[in-house]
């Protein structure tokens, strides 16, 4: 960094401003990140160079009008991948189609697999199979495209058929995390659990073989470990899965999600105080965030230690907060009598229907019907109709306010077919074609990040 920075008062090289904003980023000072790219692009004046700035920013702010200005200065592949990902499926075809066409000469290899992953979205299984083909051929890391292939394999219900092209991925490269994870994930939902449970085992030994040797990132590697850990207390293997997120844990000490899934296994095992010791060492070595300390708190909610839940859930706010946060602080707000505090946290909580949903429930509780109505009602909205607590929770406020007993029956009548549904689609490996890209399940163990890592952003490029 030292040089970087006695360079960098003459410099007119835009890669000098992105590697100095990149260190500082690394360790924290996202200020600092900020400061330095913007100095760059006063400096800067047009061309490549500005459109690495740029493309910069637009990652460090999550500001996608930062990608337009950045391919506006220079058609950079990257930064149009990145101008897509912002965009919905339809719409960043229409990008990816102009990419292609400006990026021409250069390694667009990415962009085709992002059309692949579009088109796997919106359903169109042929197309999708025909970009990931195509972008494998063109690119030096063809298991990536390879891996969204087999991703368009399993949602066409050719589950074999996917399983052999992931076992080909991960045999053309073992360091591919995702493909491993993928493999283990498919495996798992086909109910072969000996077999995915030998994958796994598999996956783990190779990168502690090649970690040790220096011959492998991290990647998704720590997602892997975690999905292998929430296997086996599927399994019923609880101590073997302790044993697991504790090895993930100390391989990645400064990846939270680690240290939450370690404790959520202990909690799971009925280990509450180990649970808290392993937060209170991961807080100690700085590696917990806004999500780890939220994850704590509801630890300590389920201890009924409240006063200390909320001043965890501040903590996680002054880290940037978690998903869910607001919801959660103002439950234990709840527990602890101090409705209107709790009203005025749940006032800062979003619009999603499970926010509206926990509010309703918190005025039936202190016996406000008509505003539990109205949450409810809200619930209902935000959800298009399609979740299945939220409409019981209407039926069940219905009821109270002495609607009549048909409506109300057919609101239950229709949460029952919904759940139905949710179910049908899970069996079936459906729900929206994301299933089981994304798989939630029951509690909180089951927050966790364990999807398969098929996105085209995991390529380095």
């Amino acid at each position: 960094m030292s040089l970087l920075l006695m360079l960098l008062p003459e410099s007119r090289d835009g890669r000098v401003y992105s590697r100095l904003a990149r260190l500082y980023s690394s360790s924290g000072q996202k200020a600092f990140a900020e400061r330095t790219l913007r100095d760059g692009l006063g400096r800067v004046k047009g061309g490549r160079d500005r459109a690495y700035l740029l493309h910069a920013l637009g990652t460090l702010t999550n500001d996608a009008d930062m990608f337009k200005e950045a391919v506006k200065e220079h058609p950079l592949p990257h930064s149009y991948h990145s101008l897509a990902k912002s965009l919905p499926a339809a719409e960043a075809l229409s990008v990816l189609s102009s990419a292609l066409q400006a990026c021409a000469g250069q390694d667009t290899s990415r962009l085709i697999h992002l059309q692949g992953d579009c088109h796997r979205r919106l359903g169109s299984y042929g197309l999708a199979a025909a970009c990931y083909l195509e972008g494998a051929k063109k690119s030096a890391t063809p298991w990536f495209c390879l891996t969204g292939l087999a991703a368009v394999y399993y949602e066409e219900g050719r589950t074999e058929d996917a399983i052999e092209q992931l076992v080909r991925c991960t045999s053309m490269e073992p360091r591919h995390s995702q493909g491993w994870l993928a493999l283990c994930r498919v495996l798992e939902e086909s109910s072969a659990p000996a077999r995915a449970r030998s994958k796994y085992l598999s996956a783990v030994r190779f990168y502690e073989s090649a970690a040790a040797a220096g011959r492998v990132r991290r990647g998704k590697w720590p997602l892997v470990y975690a999905s292998f850990a929430r296997f086996l207390v599927e399994e019923g293997k609880g101590r073997a899965a302790v044993k697991v997120a504790a090895r993930a844990a100390d391989m990645f000490e400064d990846d939270e999600r680690c240290h939450v899934v370690w404790a959520a296994v202990l909690k799971k095992e009925g280990r509450e105080l180990e649970a808290r010791e392993v937060y209170k060492a991961a807080k100690k070595g700085g590696w917990l965030k806004g999500r780890g300390h939220k994850k704590w708190g509801e630890l300590e909610m389920d201890m009924l230690q409240y006063d200390s839940a909320l001043r965890l859930f501040e903590m996680s706010m002054d880290a940037g907060g978690a998903e869910g946060l607001y919801e959660t602080w103002a439950v234990c707000l709840w527990q602890l009598g101090r409705d209107e505090e709790a009203r005025e946290v749940f006032g800062r909580a979003g619009d999603s229907w499970w926010s509206w949903l926990v509010r309703g429930k918190f005025e039936l509780d202190r016996g406000n019907v008509h505003l539990a109505h109205h949450s409810a009602c809200r619930a209902v909205t935000a959800s298009g109709g399609e979740a299945s607590e939220a409409l019981a929770f209407w039926a069940d406020v219905m009821e109270r306010l002495g609607v009549k007993a048909d409506t109300v029956e057919g609101v239950r009548d229709r949460s029952r077919l919904v759940a139905w549904t949710e179910t049908e689609e899970r069996a079936e490996g459906g729900g929206g074609g994301d299933y089981p890209l994304k798989r939630r399940g029951k509690g909180d163990f089951w927050d966790v990040e364990d999807r398969w890592g098929l996105s085209s952003d995991t390529l380095d490029i």
